[in-house]
């Protein structure tokens, strides 16, 4: 049973009903501490758990949901935390955030093969911010990337088919973004914009051409 006082994972099978606790080990054993869900395989297959491993560290973990294993995608030496993980196309490439064998947080991927997963490759990375997010449209050809740089959040754009990062500064309104959802067809991107002299708002970016739209006006 779920006796571990943490929380823990889950899975929602929508057609046969079932649901299922992910967030335990190989053999079933359940955690000693807190486990997070960041994405499903496009398949249904397989689900990314992030689990607290002491504070400030934990690890990132690709999970059968059938019950076919684990696979453990961050091994390090600690502390390491992660910010943020998604599926690409296949569940055999991982696409996350975190400060593996790292400093700062960046944006890499993890590729597994044989059942083993490989070295965090580190695909964009700033020296004077940490990535706190990212988001990956649907078409899996971009990733919006989030940074706190000295409290204020600067977004940039990496293109996944072509492996270039797109460092021009876009200007915000405000100094704080929270990342929404791309549209269907990935044109278009909303974001929760705040700061200490503006209340959270929505605001709709146009992807291709950078201008935003403010959505809401939240009275301050």
């Amino acid at each position: 049973g779920d006796t571990n006082s943490h929380e823990d994972v889950f899975v929602r099978d929508l057609e046969a009903g079932v649901t299922t606790r992910v967030s335990v080990s190989g053999e079933g054993v359940q955690g000693d501490g807190y486990s997070s869900q960041a994405s499903v395989s496009e398949d249904g297959r397989y689900v990314l758990v992030a689990r607290v491993r002491s504070r400030g560290d934990n690890d990132g973990y690709s999970i059968s949901i059938d019950g076919g294993g684990e696979v453990l995608l961050t091994r390090h030496t600690p502390p390491a935390t992660l910010v943020g993980g998604e599926f690409g196309r296949s569940a055999d490439q991982v696409f996350l955030g975190g400060n593996v064998e790292r400093d700062l947080h960046a944006f890499g991927r993890v590729v597994v093969r044989d059942g083993a997963a490989g070295a965090f490759e580190v695909l964009a990375e700033r020296p004077d911010a940490e990535l706190s997010g990212f988001l990956i449209n649907e078409q899996q050809t971009l990733a919006v990337l989030n940074w706190n740089i000295a409290g204020r959040s600067e977004l940039s754009f990496y293109e996944l088919g072509t492996n270039q990062h797109r460092t021009g500064k876009l200007a915000l309104p405000a100094d704080l973004a929270g990342l929404g959802e791309f549209s269907r067809d990935g044109t278009k991107l909303a974001l929760v914009l705040s700061g200490s002299n503006a209340p959270a708002d929505i605001w709709i970016l146009n992807v291709p051409d950078g201008k935003l739209e403010q959505i809401t006006r939240s009275p301050h």
